[in-house]
């Protein structure tokens, strides 16, 4: 079972279903499955195709304006902040793209949301 949780989103990515076609056209020596292949990496690798995935994942949370945010008793802001590089003086920590995420989580907080 352990295996099989693994291997699945192997198999059914779409660099998975490319590596696949691409051994299937090896075995039958054709070439439509390396050109079937190869259009799905390529509609998969389209910014469209990440803009419809992404819009919808974020249909279920939309944003909401701070004065419909009930009051909380904690505020948890998610990974992807700070990146380390490692400079002369050692290893430094430093804002990463997703920075807005942790400025966006203070917003609550200075709008007196969490229970104190």
């Amino acid at each position: 079972m352990l295996v099989l949780h693994k291997l699945l989103p192997l198999i059914v990515s779409p660099l998975g279903v490319f590596v696949g076609l691409l051994i299937l056209a090896g075995i039958l020596r054709r070439r439509w499955p390396g050109i079937l292949g190869l259009a799905i990496i390529l509609l998969c690798a389209l910014p469209a195709t990440s803009t419809l995935i992404w819009r919808g994942l974020e249909a279920d949370y939309p944003y909401r304006p701070l004065e419909t945010l009930p009051e909380t008793d904690a505020i948890l802001v998610l990974s992807g902040i700070l990146g380390c590089i490692e400079a002369d003086q050692g290893v430094i920590s430093q804002w990463g793209g997703a920075a807005d995420r942790f400025f966006v989580g203070l917003d609550p907080l200075h709008a007196k949301k969490p229970r104190s």
